[in-house]
């Protein structure tokens, strides 16, 4: 295992340094970004693997998503094996809004005030998979609802030189075990690495949410794996600069982020009679790109 520790690509792993400085790419609208535009946030998804865009006309609907990935050359959204032929993201985009909840179909994250702990999105799937997520704000919530970021290909890299036999066991391919509880759908059960490397790609599907159970042995590599898990925590909980980044997006704002290269995670949020937090996201299995980019910066970027 410790073998896979040398075969990843350093450079492909997001960088967090002024990442909380630089303000959002701003936009006409979702539906109108201009050549330059496309260019900073595919160049700011590249370095950080975040993007911030904030659209002036303050207006997002489901269109948004779809005008955001043609501008992007994402291509269609994906919906994940659990959500198919289900209400919850039929149409490909997930609607996010605690005042969705119905006694038929209660998504346990979408429906909900509570934060979500760090996690990556399609965690059923095979890691790699659903690489780009895009959340865009329609309202904000009265209070809190705050999203958070963590780097944890950044924090795997320094584990991988520190302690070696850590790093290794999130690697392990039975080490992460991700179980589905959404109301109404077949029950799901997708077993894997925490982090893996994919043709040269460092990625991430660590997840610490109440669905996700790491298999941890009596032994030698159940400490290290211990070890390895609390690293990652201290990410999220000592919110280090270096690895860990949150924003609160106001209406007409958005965030488009590599799921497979970050954690990502919410925090509780208070909804008021005049403001329902409602957030619409879709997912992609592609990176941005846009051909404007290298004719923009003088040369052509590989989107890996």
């Amino acid at each position: 295992m410790h073998d896979l520790l040398n075969r990843f690509d350093r450079s492909t792993i997001p960088s967090f340094a002024g990442l909380a400085e630089l303000p959002a790419v701003e936009v006409d609208s979702f539906t109108a970004i201009s050549a330059e535009a496309r260019a900073q946030i595919v160049s700011r998804y590249q370095r950080h693997g975040i993007c911030l865009i904030a659209a002036k006309n303050r207006t997002v609907t489901d269109d948004s998503i779809n005008a955001v990935a043609a501008a992007l050359a994402l291509g269609p959204t994906f919906t994940p094996s659990l959500y198919r032929g289900t209400a919850a993201m039929s149409d490909g985009i997930a609607r996010m809004c605690a005042d969705n909840r119905t006694a038929q179909m209660a998504h346990p994250s979408f429906d909900s005030t509570k934060g979500q702990p760090l996690h990556s999105d399609g965690t059923l799937e095979s890691i790699g998979e659903v690489k780009t997520s895009l959340l865009l704000c329609v309202q904000p919530a009265h209070s809190g609802g705050t999203t958070f970021f963590v780097n944890t290909t950044a924090i795997f890299a320094e584990l991988a030189d520190s302690d070696p036999a850590a790093a290794a066991a999130l690697m392990h391919p039975h080490a992460l075990v991700r179980v589905s509880n959404l109301p109404g759908a077949a029950r799901s059960v997708s077993i894997g690495p925490g982090l893996s490397t994919v043709d040269g790609d460092l990625l991430t599907r660590l997840s610490l949410t109440p669905t996700d159970s790491w298999q941890i042995p009596d032994d030698e590599d159940g400490l290290a794996l211990m070890r390895a898990l609390a690293t990652m925590i201290r990410g999220r909980r000592e919110r280090d600069p270096r690895y860990y980044v949150e924003f609160s997006l106001e209406q007409g704002m958005g965030v488009l982020f590599a799921n497979d290269r970050l954690g990502h995670g919410r925090h509780d949020y208070t909804n008021s009679d005049t403001r329902t937090r409602r957030m619409i996201r879709g997912l992609f299995t592609t990176r941005p790109s846009n051909a404007a980019v290298g004719a923009l910066t003088g040369r052509q970027e590989t989107h890996r």
